[in-house]
């Protein structure tokens, strides 16, 4: 993992845009890593959704919290996805030169 060589290396000061550039350019990690999201992303939709439904806002509000319930699942996840999407496309770029 990237924090037990980051805390745990001594006097060493490992450089974490190499650890998480090397481990991104990995198409199996990379991979792992977005389909991880995508279930975050779902898990955050139902959260919002639940949450609200707990509140008891959700039967007024019901077409409004689905719809930012919806932009949560897309655009949070898709934030956090734009670093190994970046990576990977480095990575295959640099190998077709």
């Amino acid at each position: 993992t990237f924090f037990v060589p980051s805390r745990f290396a001594g006097n060493i000061k490992p450089s974490m845009y190499r650890l998480v550039s090397t481990a991104f350019a990995d198409p199996v990690y990379a991979g792992f890593y977005l389909v991880s999201l995508a279930l975050m992303g779902y898990h955050l939709r139902h959260g919002f959704q639940s949450a609200f439904q707990t509140l008891g806002l959700r039967p007024h509000w019901r077409t409004l919290i689905d719809y930012v319930a919806m932009i949560f699942w897309l655009f949070i996840p898709a934030g956090f996805a734009a670093m190994p999407v970046y990576f990977l496309w480095a990575a295959h770029w640099a190998r077709a030169r």
